[in-house]
């Protein structure tokens, strides 16, 4: 898996529309989103406004080792506590990558917005309930 084609991929799309723009959530909402140099910045994010590039790696990473059926159901599973972290899943590989959090202490699940960058970026797609890898060129 190529980290530069992920990070391609995305840039492509926001030269596409802008630097600047709104990208829907799966709850019906909007995550105000920015690209720059380093990562993402997003504006209604709690806590941290900056998503780095390794958030997006790492999760399409975790996808393509096929442990990608831990997507929250909707997708938008914001600050609900977990007992602690683990990283073979989403909410912990977001949690120990993006937010700094530590083995074994508990967590704050925040990959909605970085679901949402990655379903517009056409990396992934939401199914069934379940966030899928697409079978292109991240494989």
């Amino acid at each position: 898996m190529s980290p530069s084609k992920i990070i391609e991929d995305i840039k492509i799309m926001f030269d596409k529309v802008g630097s600047s723009i709104n990208i829907p959530l799966l709850n019906g909402g909007w995550l105000e989103a920015e690209l720059m140099e380093n990562g993402i910045k997003v504006g209604n994010q709690v806590n941290k406004n900056l998503l780095p590039w390794s958030a997006f790696v790492e999760v399409v990473n975790l996808l393509a080792g096929g442990r990608g059926d831990d997507a929250p159901e909707n997708g938008t599973s914001n600050n609900q506590s977990s007992s602690g972290l683990y990283i073979t899943d989403i909410h912990g590989v977001a949690a120990y990558v993006v937010f700094g959090a530590r083995l074994k202490h508990s967590v704050y699940k925040q990959v909605a917005p970085i679901i949402a960058v990655l379903i517009w970026a056409k990396i992934c797609r939401f199914q069934s309930g379940f966030l899928i890898l697409n079978q292109t060129n991240h494989i």
